[in-house]
């Protein structure tokens, strides 16, 4: 009987290539899913500090344009710093005057938005506050709570930012003594790559968030409908949610039109108001960002949906640089390309 050699011994041991590549797929899936969890359960800390590393992002391309011009980087982070902060203070000024000025004007939309709830069933003679059992008190409890973790959050994610611009230029000189050359220009390589695209993403945003607020502002005030200025703000903060926000800036508008205009103005405004959406965010934004946007849609979705319901608000912000960042990495895995690949739009 032949015994078989050791060379046929070992390819015996070694597994398939199809077995291999499952296993490591797994592997990831779980480290990611892992991480996952764990970002989620340490958020009021991460929170902060993930709001401070996309600021970090969002102000260095400004930053290294004025030390270009002569300041030096101290001086330039001041000048964005107090400019961001004036700029801060007028938002909540004019935000606090359209509120104002929307609660003066509110008992026309009550009334209007009453007309329309007599016409459903069991809607006749029921205010909008006994529809939606709004409650002063709750609200005021809400908007005081709200406050205070937004201004506790505000203050954690100032200190995180001070402390990355104090440590982001020693940061590749650590890298290299921690690491083996050949491994630490590997790290800072995907460093590089993950903060030009987040600066180029960033770009992109504030670019098209300006341009998607001014031409819908523009649109609703040609139209006469009231609040333009508030509504084309809207569409500029809420666009910084990828995708979701934009969508979800066009709704008011169009649900207060057709309280306050004519069904045909009305349904026109609306038409334009959603072409003017998709021209911005499905063609303008996509060529500004180029390959940072290259992440298939159900993939995103979910992702949004997970750290929207994990950490509102701020989740659904910083969900698109966090898969951007995090299909970046997988890239220059070895054993993640396909991963990567997997969760591309191409």
């Amino acid at each position: 009987m032949n015994e078989a050699s050791p060379v046929d011994e070992r390819l015996a041991a070694q597994p398939d290539p199809a077995s291999r590549g499952a296993a490591e797929t797994s592997l990831v899936i779980l480290a990611v899913l892992a991480v996952g969890a764990t970002v989620t359960a340490l958020g009021p800390i991460l929170k902060p500090f993930l709001i401070a590393v996309f600021l970090f992002f969002a102000v260095r391309p400004a930053a290294d344009a004025l030390v270009r011009w002569g300041l030096s980087r101290w001086l330039a982070y001041l000048t964005l710093f107090v400019v961001g902060t004036a700029s801060a203070c007028l938002a909540v000024v004019f935000i606090y005057g359209e509120v104002g000025e929307f609660r003066a004007n509110w008992p026309r939309y009550e009334t209007r938005f009453a007309e329309l709830l007599a016409r459903l069933p069991g809607g006749k003679g029921r205010s909008a506050a006994e529809i939606f059992q709004i409650e002063s008190r709750d609200a005021l409890a809400f908007v005081f709570a709200s406050g205070v973790a937004t201004a506790e959050t505000l203050m954690m994610t100032f200190f995180y930012f001070l402390f990355l611009l104090l440590g982001a230029r020693r940061l590749p000189s650590r890298i290299r003594r921690a690491f083996a050359p050949e491994r630490a220009e590997r790290v800072l390589r995907v460093s590089r790559e993950i903060g030009t695209g987040m600066e180029r993403f960033m770009k992109a945003k504030t670019v098209v968030s300006l341009g998607i607020g001014a031409t819908s502002a523009l649109l609703i005030w040609l139209f006469g409908l009231d609040h333009w200025s508030l509504w084309g703000f809207l569409f500029f903060a809420l666009n910084y949610i990828t995708y979701i926000g934009s969508i979800a800036a066009c709704v008011p508008p169009i649900a207060f039109a057709f309280l306050d205009l004519q069904p045909i103005p009305a349904t026109v405004l609306s038409a334009l108001l959603i072409l003017n959406r998709l021209v911005w965010i499905d063609y303008i934004e996509i060529r500004l960002s180029g390959r940072s946007l290259n992440t298939d849609s159900v993939v995103l979705f979910l992702w949004l949906s997970y750290w929207g319901w994990a950490w509102g608000l701020i989740g659904l912000i910083l969900a698109f640089p966090m898969v951007a960042s995090l299909k970046l990495i997988l890239e220059h895995l070895e054993g993640a390309k396909h991963v990567a690949v997997l969760m591309s739009e191409d």
